[in-house]
């Protein structure tokens, strides 16, 4: 019989974290992908990618929302 003690966690447990590892890892590298595109200083990227780096999960989601470089949009109000 197989025995699973990864630091006393059991299967389900380290399926758990492997899916959480791969989300944090997958969120990371979308994040780094959108910010190749950005067209600003570099020094504005560095740290955008700090960011990333240092913050795993708040980094990334915070460059998927921010989406860093793209200017405002005016509100758009309909023609009378």
């Amino acid at each position: 019989m197989m025995r699973y003690n990864y630091y006393g966690m059991g299967p389900v447990q380290t399926v758990i974290m492997l899916v959480l590892f791969a989300a944090m890892v997958t969120l990371a590298v979308l994040a780094l992908l959108q910010l190749r595109k950005l067209k600003s200083a570099p020094i504005a990227q560095i740290l955008w990618v700090l960011i990333v780096l240092l913050l795993p999960v708040a980094g990334p989601l915070a460059v998927l929302i921010v989406k860093p470089g793209d200017p405002p949009q005016p509100p758009q109000f309909p023609a009378v």
